[in-house]
C-alpha cells in the first residue's frame, strides 16, 4: 500500500478499518518490502489494521515504512493500534536497507 498525497493541520489523511470485526489484513508475504509506504507525506493517520511480511528468504522487509528525503521535517505521523508481527526480513543491516516491523527514516543531506 503506497498511497499518495498528504493531508493538512486539522484534516490528515486516515487509513484504517471500517466498523466492527477483525483488523482487515495487510499481508506482503515477503513479495514487498514495505506493507505500508508514506515517502516525503506528511498528516496521517494509519490505525487498527493487521500488518505481516513474512518471506522464506532472508531480504530487506518492512511493516511500515515512513520517510523522508531532503524535503524538510516531517509533521503529523499516528500510528495506533496496529498489529504488526511476522516481518522477518535481513537481520544485519542497520541504514537505509535495514528491516523493522515500523521504520521511520530521514534521507539525503539538506533539511
Amino acid at each position: 500500500l503506497f498511497p499518495k498525497g498528504s493531508g493538512s493541520p486539522g484534516s490528515p489523511i486516515r487509513i484504517g478499518a471500517y466498523g466492527s470485526g477483525a483488523k482487515p489484513k495487510l499481508a506482503g508475504a515477503g513479495q514487498v518490502a514495505d506493507v505500508v509506504r508514506l515517502a516525503d507525506q506528511e498528516h496521517w493517520e494509519i490505525a487498527d489494521l493487521d500488518i505481516s511480511n513474512k518471506g522464506d528468504t532472508a531480504a530487506t522487509r518492512r511493516g511500515v515504512h515512513i520517510t523522508r528525503t531532503d524535503s524538510g521535517t516531517g509533521t503529523y505521523y499516528r500510528l495506533r493500534g496496529l498489529d504488526v508481527h511476522d516481518v522477518n526480513g535481513n537481520q544485519t543491516k542497520k541504514d537505509d536497507d535495514a528491516s523493522a516491523g515500523i521504520f521511520f527514516e530521514v534521507l539525503g543531506q539538506t533539511t
